[in-house]
């Protein structure tokens, strides 16, 4: 990766467990990369739309075409730093705000703007690195109708959460 040409700029994230130790990391690509962002202090690795390594944002625009991912980073910080627990029920309520509109972290899109400018979360999706699970639905984590769809290899281990 660190060898390949670059025309457009990313952020992957790439999750794995060692003898039981989950680890994570997101790889932000660019031109002039890549740069590498580590879970907090907290363990929790958090990422929006704009790069979070000084280098890396020296080169991006995101910070003049709007603060949309600057507030959801801060958001997300804020709300799932206060959560009471790690389930997913407390997961999901954490990122359930709507504060910001067409760039919150909950987005649904205005009946009034036009095209282009209808954003809106298309999918939530709950990894667990420790079981190998994934589990994904439509919608944003506001949308508890939205029936889950978990990955074939995982059901057995979140069937497990709860025994």
């Amino acid at each position: 990766m660190c060898s390949s040409d670059l025309s457009a700029s990313s952020a992957l994230t790439l999750t794995t467990v060692d003898a039981g130790e989950p680890a994570a990391i997101t790889a932000e690509v660019f031109p002039g990369g890549p740069r590498y962002v580590l879970p907090g202090p907290d363990g929790l690795l958090l990422h929006t739309n704009h790069f979070l390594d000084p280098h890396a944002a020296q080169h991006e625009r995101e910070n003049q075409i709007g603060p949309d991912s600057y507030l959801r980073l801060a958001v997300l910080q804020r709300r799932l730093g206060r959560r009471p627990g790690d389930n997913d029920t407390d997961l999901l309520a954490a990122m359930c705000s709507h504060s910001g509109g067409g760039g919150a972290v909950c987005c649904h899109p205005e009946p009034a703007a036009t095209l282009g400018s209808r954003y809106a979360t298309l999918a939530t999706v709950s990894l667990d690195v420790l079981r190998g699970a994934m589990r994904v639905r439509a919608g944003g984590p506001c949308q508890h109708d939205s029936p889950w769809w978990t990955t074939p290899d995982s059901a057995a281990a979140l069937s497990m959460e709860g025994a």
